[in-house]
């Protein structure tokens, strides 16, 4: 990235369309004031996120933003994205922590446990479903909790669909360490790029399980939060978190052939998933949720009060 970047909302709605097919998908149900400010915030996330996969190495380039948001050279449909953050409210910690997670993932990554994979999808994807409430403007303040949990499910689907990506092309891996502690990453590499070893293949396969699983728990309490929502918003965040949900049903249903080819859902699928949001809209009727604390105690610490 250069000193400077503006990006026009023709250049944002590309690098969505390329980089964001879910939530495209669902745009078409947001206002176009809201599909706008939506575009700003995605475009913006992935530009940091651009900055820790560029090969020439940005982590100066990240923590000098980390260290002074205010200065961001970043404009994007003509709106500096430091005037955008302070028009919605998006309190700088939050994309502190955001810029953490990319921060984490200029190193070697290699998740230890549970608690560091939840701390690190909390940074990079919780932080945007927090973000996001900002601009979606929810009738209760609890909604930020539940958006958090979505952002959250979501990014553990992408690390469960995206094994065999992260371990060829980043050298990364998402999975925790003691939930595999018999396979090593050179022996996820290997079977990555097609060497044969079913008893361990079946073991990483066990461990997307578990983590999809964990990441049904988060689904579950962000659906439930999508009431706080005007009715467009809640149907749109509602159809890409089916979307996204059912890529991970669409792995185990493929019998977990995660080191052959990426899971995705065609335009029809994606059809079908989304109309299975309309009897999820009656449920704004029913009694209120209670958030699960337990489901942010990894990171609990790290979220400023104030957004509650």
């Amino acid at each position: 990235m250069d000193d400077s970047k503006n990006l026009s909302l023709e250049e944002a709605l590309f690098l969505i369309k390329a980089n964001g097919k879910s939530f495209y998908w669902a745009s078409f149900f947001l206002t176009k004031k809201i599909t706008n400010e939506a575009i700003t915030l995605y475009s913006f996330c992935r530009l940091l996120d651009d900055l820790a996969d560029d090969k020439f190495n940005k982590l100066i380039e990240l923590q000098n933003y980390k260290n002074s948001l205010i200065q961001m050279p970043i404009k994007i449909n003509g709106s500096n994205i430091v005037d955008f953050l302070d028009r919605h409210k998006i309190k700088q910690t939050v994309i502190k922590d955001l810029i953490d997670g990319f921060i984490f993932d200029q190193g070697v990554v290699r998740i230890e446990n549970k608690q560091q994979l939840i701390i690190y999808c909390y940074q990079v994807a919780g932080t945007v479903g927090l973000m996001m409430s900002s601009i979606l403007k929810p009738t209760k303040i609890c909604a930020n909790k539940f958006a958090i949990d979505l952002g959250i499910a979501m990014q553990l689907t992408n690390i469960a669909r995206d094994v065999k990506e992260d371990a060829c092309e980043h050298k990364r891996q998402y999975l925790p360490a003691e939930m595999i502690s018999n396979v090593s990453f050179e022996e996820l590499l290997s079977i990555s790029l097609g060497k044969k070893n079913n008893e361990k293949k079946q073991n990483i396969s066990k461990v997307i399980l578990e983590i999809l699983k964990i990441s049904n728990l988060y689904y579950d309490s962000g659906m439930s939060g999508l009431r706080y929502l005007p009715i467009r918003s809640h149907m749109a965040i509602g159809i890409a978190a089916l979307v996204y949900r059912q890529i991970g049903i669409k792995l185990i249903k493929n019998n977990f052939k995660w080191d052959e080819e990426r899971t995705y859902l065609s335009a029809v699928e994606k059809f079908f998933i989304s109309i299975k949001i309309l009897p999820h809209l009656f449920k704004r009727f029913l009694k209120e949720p209670i958030h699960e604390e337990l489901l942010h105690k990894d990171f609990k610490g790290k979220i400023n009060a104030n957004y509650f």
